[in-house]
């Protein structure tokens, strides 16, 4: 988590990061087509100092479904180089208590770079900006 403050008081995010789930289709040896599914939920606690001192805490979700598409750079059987990119819908909501709040919107992720390494069993790191996050990583089993 984070803690960051100042004069007017501070706040507190935790969370667990961004999990999710791809399917993805390989119609050819450069291309691959498929679709993410994320889920991130965190809890912001806010205290505010000075007359009337009080504790908020906030709790948040964003579950995100997007269609993707990678070009491979490099494409041998054990090794990849590819970038990614990936557009579709969050759904978010936030609560604090007694009130609660849902929104939708555009969700998106850019990875100009990702590596994959392995056979059947496959370690993967990608680094990009977006809903799957700057950096992630992972395992895939290939069918």
């Amino acid at each position: 988590g984070a803690n960051i403050g100042n004069t007017l008081g501070s706040f507190d995010v935790t969370g667990g990061g961004v999990y999710g789930g791809s399917i993805l289709l390989l119609p050819d040896n450069r291309i691959s087509l498929g679709a993410d599914l994320l889920v991130n939920t965190n809890t912001t606690n806010v205290s505010y100092s000075g007359p009337g001192t009080s504790m908020k805490q906030f709790n948040m979700k964003y579950t995100s479904l997007m269609a993707r598409m990678d070009f491979h750079y490099i494409n041998f059987h054990h090794f990849k180089l590819y970038g990614s990119t990936a557009v579709g819908k969050s759904w978010e909501s936030a609560s604090n208590g007694g009130t609660e709040a849902k929104k939708s919107g555009f969700a998106y992720q850019i990875t100009p770079i990702g590596v994959a390494f392995g056979g059947m069993i496959v370690g993967w790191a990608e680094l990009g900006f977006g809903y799957r996050g700057i950096l992630s990583t992972g395992f895939a089993v290939r069918l």
